[in-house]
């Protein structure tokens, strides 16, 4: 059994579980007399079945940690590449013990270079298990849409659909690295950790001769690590990480690989919701990094940098010829340009970067065919493929091929907060909004849709009445997505719309009663019942108090389980806020107290009323709930599975009232 094949042992192990590795599998890898480069390489995945099953890993990691010291590279080769099964199977204290013990001992280029391909699996399983308990727990949010709306269960498809259009917000690589970066989130590396595994990744790559050629895959293998370990020190240990960024940029080969992660690393330094322009950006020991990035990649010409308007010119040809003949990381750099200087102070961000970010706009809508007299470029007579700037000829398709349209929109908040904050007069703005709003592509317009509510603070009060005319355009769109972003952040851009300009409020809200626009999608009214109360607030809206009961006893009656609960507990926050004497709150009182006689279903209604009453105001509660959620919770219970969960969750409640005011008051008797 110790000659058999240790390939065989790893699969078998993994199948037929516990007694086949205490009997065969654990004794064969501790063996004296075997082949030491198998053994290393089978440990990893006998180790991660054996913690599985339950048994003792000791033995197994004292086994470990002699191959990681062994003379033989290959031994220690294989070895370090067992840490990596651990570590991606299991969250394991030791994988991470062990991978120290290499980055500290270790000098051997091969065995390093294994080592620097487990970085990112060191750190990728705690991440994950973390943001999935909090996804789990807050419905998870998104850098331009972080509203704080509880969670609505969504019908799969829809949300299958929603899931393939936030993936085209960014590159493949993009979407695989962000999904886990909550800055709460961090490993929160030691220094020495850091540096240790800085300290490999450099020596790996000057382990190669010619530093401007490094193999492909290498390069690959090492910016992951690199991107991994920015993703454990967080905002707050990052001079830690920048020397070996620093090191990596000299490096030719490593230029075009690192050109499609700077926005990346702006991302997880800086806060999550890039639309508020009073948010700092990364941490100052950042912005020296991130400056040196653009530096390296940014190189504007001389003639490009003074903002005469000759030389806008030259900035605007410069940057569209980048487009043109730039990479796909490279082009994913220029088109998440506003999110990279989102990450730098205002007064860091130099006026050639600022010019940049406004031509890649422009390239958008000089390949959409739009026409506007003071733009930089004209269009070519009798030559509809090709446009001039500055004189030199330069070919739209091939502009239109390289740009990221979705990337731009997603960014496109952050590219208007940057100029308003920078002071820069961005005449195309508004252009470019409309241009981007009414796309022919559904998701274009949908990314605008997310953030509309962000537009009227950055474009000013001259602009809102077209924002509003945008808004309701959008509203009633053929595509629902797009529908539904509008409804999610609906009266949040009214709000903002009427900070600008009260006398549009009648017209941004008029559509909010509208049943016709929010049954266009079974879960649209769960919006429409989370923000009656914000229509509630709104004071100048004419006959806004009857206007949000009617619409309340409308979705108290809804078909959809969701809707009612949203309806019931936004109807306590409407009684909550009304004072008594009004005839609509008296109308409301008596409709969701009515349900007390009525069907399950209609029970059920007023008892999330009275558990959303009991928080936000006992006093009321007592006066007016107490005697009805009695009343249900001693109603005859039979089989009826309803009626029984309705009769449990009456009772579920007696007992907070119990806690909160005493047996006296909450009993059933």
């Amino acid at each position: 059994v110790v000659g058999g094949s240790m390939q065989a042992l790893e699969v078998l192990g993994t199948v037929l579980g516990r007694d086949f590795l205490q009997r065969i599998a654990l004794p064969c890898v501790l063996a004296e007399r075997i082949n030491l480069a198998d053994a290393a390489q089978a440990i990893g995945k006998i180790y991660a079945a054996s913690l599985s099953s339950g048994l003792s890993t000791s033995k197994l990691v004292e086994r470990l940690r002699e191959f990681l010291l062994s003379p033989g590279v290959d031994v220690r080769c294989h070895a370090v590449q067992s840490i990596g099964v651990i570590a991606k199977h299991h969250n394991d204290f030791h994988a991470q013990d062990l991978a120290l013990l290499v980055a500290r001992s270790e000098v051997h280029p091969q065995v390093l270079d294994r080592l620097v391909t487990c970085v990112p699996d060191l750190f990728a399983h705690a991440i994950k298990a973390k943001d999935g308990a909090k996804n789990s727990a807050a419905g998870g949010s998104s850098p331009l849409s972080s509203r704080g709306h509880s969670k609505v269960n969504t019908p799969p498809r829809l949300t299958r659909r929603r899931q393939s259009l936030e993936g085209n917000t960014s590159s493949q690589d993009m979407s695989n690295l962000l999904k886990n970066s909550v800055d709460d989130h961090f490993i929160r590396a030691s220094p020495e950790v850091v540096s240790l595994f800085c300290r490999s990744i450099i020596s790996v790559v000057e382990s190669h001769s010619d530093s401007s050629n490094v193999p492909e895959d290498c390069v690959k293998r090492c910016t992951q690590a690199a991107v991994a370990l920015v993703r454990s020190v967080g905002r707050d240990r990052f001079p830690e990480i920048s020397d070996l960024f620093r090191f990596l940029l000299r490096s030719p080969s490593f230029r075009d690989s690192l050109a499609g992660h700077l926005h990346l690393i702006c991302r997880f330094l800086s806060p999550p919701n890039f639309s508020d322009v009073s948010v700092a950006g990364a941490p100052p020991a950042a912005h020296a990094l991130i400056e040196a990035y653009l530096d390296a990649f940014l190189v504007v010409p001389d003639a490009a940098k003074a903002s005469d308007s000759n030389n806008l010119l030259a900035v605007t040809l410069w940057t569209w010829q980048s487009l043109i003949d730039a990479s796909g990381r490279m082009t994913t750099l220029l088109c998440q340009l506003p999110l990279i200087l989102a990450a730098l102070p205002p007064k860091q961000r130099r006026l050639e970067w600022l010019c940049v970010l406004q031509s890649i706009y422009h390239a958008f809508l000089a390949a959409r065919g739009v026409i506007v007299d003071s733009a930089p470029w004209e269009y070519m007579e009798g030559n509809g493929e090709c446009c001039t700037v500055n004189g030199e000829t330069v070919s739209l398709g091939s502009l239109s091929r390289q740009l990221q349209g979705v990337q731009l929109a997603y960014a496109f908040p952050a590219a208007a907060a940057i100029m308003k904050q920078a002071g820069v007069d961005w005449l195309l703005s508004k252009i470019v909004h409309q241009a981007l709003s009414e796309d022919d592509d559904a998701k274009l317009r949908w990314t605008m849709a997310r953030s509309l509510h962000v537009f009227p603070a950055l474009f000013g009060p001259n602009s809102a009445r077209g924002l509003a005319d945008q808004m309701l355009r959008m509203l009633h769109d053929a595509d629902l997505d797009v529908a539904e972003a509008v409804h999610k952040s609906y009266l949040e851009f009214a709000d903002a719309v009427r900070a600008q300009d009260p006398s549009l409020v009648d017209k941004v809200t008029e559509d909010f009663t509208n049943s016709s626009l929010w049954s266009r999608r079974l879960h649209f009214a769960i919006y429409q019942a989370e923000q009656l109360i914000l229509l509630l607030h709104m004071r100048d809206v004419p006959d806004v108090d009857n206007t949000c009961v009617s619409t309340a006893i409308s979705l108290l009656s809804a078909e959809t389980t969701e809707v009612r609960k949203q309806a019931a507990m936004a109807s306590a926050s409407i009684l909550s806020y009304l004072p008594p004497t009004l005839e609509c709150r008296k109308r409301l009182l008596d409709t969701l107290l009515q349900c007390s006689e009525g069907t399950c279903r209609q029970k059920q209604t007023l008892l999330w009323a009275c558990e959303q009453m009991l928080i936000e105001n006992p006093e009321i509660f007592k006066q007016h709930f107490l005697a009805p959620l009695k009343q249900i919770a001693h109603m005859p219970a039979t089989k009826v599975k309803s009626r029984s969960l309705v009769h449990n969750y009456a009772w579920v409640l007696l007992g907070r009232v119990n806690e909160k005011f005493g047996r006296e008051v909450g009993t059933g008797s």
